[in-house]
C-alpha cells in the first residue's frame, strides 16, 4: 500500500465523488461529512485490497486505476472508472465477503466504513444513509440485471450451437 501522503486531498476527491452517479444526490457538505466517516487508500498492482471469505465493514469507492474482482479463482469482472463501487455487499450483508478484490495497476480509492456514519451525530442520519444505500441500489440493480441477461444470452448461444451440430 502506498503511503497517504502521496493521494489526492479530500477536496480533490469530494470534487470526483460528485460527479459519481450513484452520489449524484448527496450535496458537498454530505460529502465533506462522508469524507470524515473515511481514508483515502492507494494501492500498488498486484495488491489484494481484500481477500474472499474475510470478514468487512469497509465499502470502496474507485477514484482512480483499474482493481479485478476474483470469486473462486475465476475474474468475475474488471472495474476502472471513478465511482465504480466494490466491498458493498459485506456491511449490507454482514456476511464474508464473496470475492476478492486486486489491484490490477495503482489505485486510489475512497475507504469508507459505514459504522463509522451510522455514529456521527446529525439530524438527517436516516436521509443521508437513504442516499449512500440507493446508490449502492442503483449499481447492484445494474450487476443484477447483467446477471442475468448472461444466462439468457448463454442460453441462445447454446441452442443456436445445437442447431449448428
Amino acid at each position: 500500500m502506498i503511503e497517504s501522503s502521496f493521494l489526492k486531498s479530500n477536496d480533490e476527491i469530494i470534487n470526483q465523488l460528485m460527479r459519481i452517479p450513484a452520489l449524484k444526490s448527496v450535496d458537498g457538505d454530505d460529502l465533506k461529512d462522508l469524507m470524515e466517516a473515511s481514508q483515502t487508500k492507494a494501492f500498488d498492482a498486484g495488491d489484494i485490497i481484500f481477500e474472499e471469505g474475510t470478514m468487512g465493514k469497509l465499502i470502496f469507492y474507485l477514484i482512480s486505476g483499474k482493481v479485478k474482482v476474483i470469486k473462486d479463482g475465476h475474474e468475475l469482472m474488471t472495474l476502472q472508472r471513478t465511482g465504480d463501487v466494490f466491498g458493498e455487499m459485506g456491511p449490507i450483508g454482514e456476511k464474508a465477503r464473496s470475492a476478492s478484490v486486486k489491484a490490477l495497476s495503482a489505485v486510489e480509492c475512497v475507504e469508507i466504513d459505514l459504522s463509522v456514519v451510522d455514529s456521527k451525530n446529525r439530524s438527517d442520519t436516516h436521509m443521508f444513509r437513504y442516499l449512500i444505500f440507493r446508490g449502492f441500489a442503483e449499481i447492484l440493480a445494474g450487476r443484477l440485471r447483467y446477471t442475468t441477461e448472461q444466462p439468457l444470452a448463454l442460453q441462445t448461444e447454446l441452442e443456436q450451437l445445437k442447431k449448428a451440430c
